[in-house]
């Protein structure tokens, strides 16, 4: 399914946060194939805007690289507007330009026949930037939303337009549907010196948040394009788990069941729809739970579709090597030895959910 931006789907529960960030200046302009190619170009862009920071190196927590375990100390540095671990990118940011905080001077009129908002950051010049910006910078707020509603409504491959508040929903000729926050986009009209100090400490934040959470002993990790961790509460028994001797299926059900509290062999059809990458068959099983009052199921249905595959995928992966297994140690030492109480230790978390054998 496409989307510009997450819905329902980010979810916080059982301590763990995951929340796939979708930006809407990621996506490589026409004519460029390869987006890491576009990528490339546009963080050389925002290097020299916004030049390079490092953090010092920490010794502490486990970061997964598309599934594999990669050795401390770790780094975490912003360039430009990317946030790298280990020289990895974790998070390209959002694209930078200064064209996009131009004045508009004159209304850039309906959207042309070969510009679609399913495409947004595609559209060449910024047809939908600079329309915004015309209609905000020229009627209040409220008409100049609705204004821009219209504008949506008039795409050529739009089908329906629905508004709620700030949120568009459109949905194209296939079916397919995509949510716009229209108070998102009121960062183009804001000056380029403002533009760059959000941009900015937006991604200075997210560095800092990084480093905070490996400096406390989480699990961090990539697969894809999304970024996910687990609680620093949880994250020696995850470990734990994977360095165990049992069985692939059986780790995969165990950290389902330890860190989401989800009973894997509940959902056998929901797993084997995950595995056949039927991903908006899964989505119509979890709306239909929420039709039907069934609100605990319709959940764990919805952690199974985020978190299944990126578990599954580091325990195929992630053999019990002797580093891994080195800082499972260290972290041991560390939290029998804890500078500051921890609310649930490994240990604590073991008495609830069983032994791991």
């Amino acid at each position: 399914m496409k989307s510009l931006q997450c819905s329902c789907f980010a979810l916080i529960v059982a301590g763990c946060w995951f929340a796939p960030v979708l930006y809407a200046e990621t996506m490589p302009e026409k004519g460029i194939q390869n987006p890491d190619v576009a990528h490339t170009n546009a963080n050389e862009t925002a290097i020299k805007e916004f030049g390079i920071k490092k953090g010092e190196p920490i010794d502490n927590g486990f970061f997964f690289w598309n599934g594999e375990f990669v050795t401390p100390p770790y780094v975490v540095e912003r360039r430009g507007l990317g946030i790298y671990i280990n020289d990895k990118c974790i998070d390209k940011g959002p694209k930078w330009s200064s064209l996009d905080f131009v004045e508009v001077k004159e209304d850039p009129g309906d959207p042309p026949v070969d510009v679609s908002p399913f495409e947004m950051n595609q559209s060449s010049p910024r047809y939908w930037t600079k329309k915004w910006k015309y209609l905000r910078l020229n009627y209040p707020p409220e008409k100049a939303k609705q204004m821009m509603f219209d504008v949506y409504t008039r795409s050529f491959d739009v089908a329906k337009a629905v508004r709620n508040g700030d949120d568009v929903v459109i949905t194209n000729k296939k079916g397919e549907s995509s949510t716009i926050d229209m108070s998102m986009i009121g960062y183009s009209v804001i000056s380029l010196s403002e533009a760059r100090e959000l941009y900015l400490n937006r991604q200075e934040t997210n560095r800092n948040r990084r480093e905070g959470q490996l400096s406390s002993g989480m699990c961090l990790g990539t697969r894809s394009k999304e970024t996910w961790d687990i609680s620093d509460n949880k994250s020696l028994l995850f470990i734990e788990i994977l360095l165990s001797g049992v069985k692939a299926d059986d780790k995969i059900r165990q950290i389902m069941q330890v860190v989401w509290h989800v009973d894997i062999s509940s959902y056998t059809n929901v797993v084997t729809l995950l595995h056949r990458g039927e991903i908006q068959r899964v989505e119509m099983i979890a709306r239909s739970m929420m039709a039907e009052g069934r609100d605990k199921n319709a959940k764990d249905v919805l952690i199974l579709m985020q978190q299944f595959p990126i578990f599954e995928e580091v325990v195929r992966k992630c053999s019990p090597s002797d580093a891994l297994k080195k800082e499972f140690e260290k972290a041991k030492l560390k939290q029998a030895n804890p500078v500051s109480g921890v609310s649930d230790s490994a240990s604590d978390l073991r008495k609830k959910y069983g032994t791991i054998r």
